[in-house]
């Protein structure tokens, strides 16, 4: 899988539940195997409440690959950040709003990759809900305010 100039390797690993990302690059005594690979297209510890889940809709969830439970957010952006949104998270669920700006329902990971892509984004993007999506934001921001507060 490439992401953003990065190939990685989304697997199972014998022994473990959950799925694991290797970056390919970062990888070191990397042999080849007589043993066939295996085609998936679910892979487990990718899963929603409990059940697996394409793995097209996985990569689709997991900004910058970090992983979590998958919720379903709710954004108002303004169109100066469409593009990005698009390339994403998809476009299937945009209504577009009469003052400039857009509403998006978008499935993501539950992590703060999510906070870290929100907040590149600025005062361009605004969580409609859950709470609990705004209430982690607001937490995130806060912790990286404290950093600046200690000086």
């Amino acid at each position: 899988m490439l992401y953003e100039n990065e190939y990685f390797l989304i697997a199972n690993t014998d022994g473990h539940d959950n799925a694991s990302h290797y970056r390919i690059e970062l990888m070191d005594n990397v042999s080849i195997s007589d043993e066939d690979a295996q085609a998936v297209t679910e892979i487990s510890g990718l899963n929603e409440n409990g059940r697996l889940i394409p793995i097209e809709k996985y990569l689709r969830s997991s900004v910058k690959l970090w992983s979590g439970e998958i919720m379903t957010v709710k954004l108002r952006c303004e169109n100066c950040c469409r593009l990005v949104i698009i390339k994403n998270f998809g476009s299937s669920r945009i209504s577009d709003n009469s003052d400039e700006t857009f509403d998006i329902s978008i499935d993501v990971t539950d992590t703060k990759g999510f906070c870290k892509f929100l907040a590149q984004l600025g005062t361009c993007v605004k969580i409609l809900s859950p709470a609990s999506a705004k209430e982690a934001f607001r937490g995130y921001l806060h912790s990286v305010l404290q950093i600046y507060d200690e000086e």
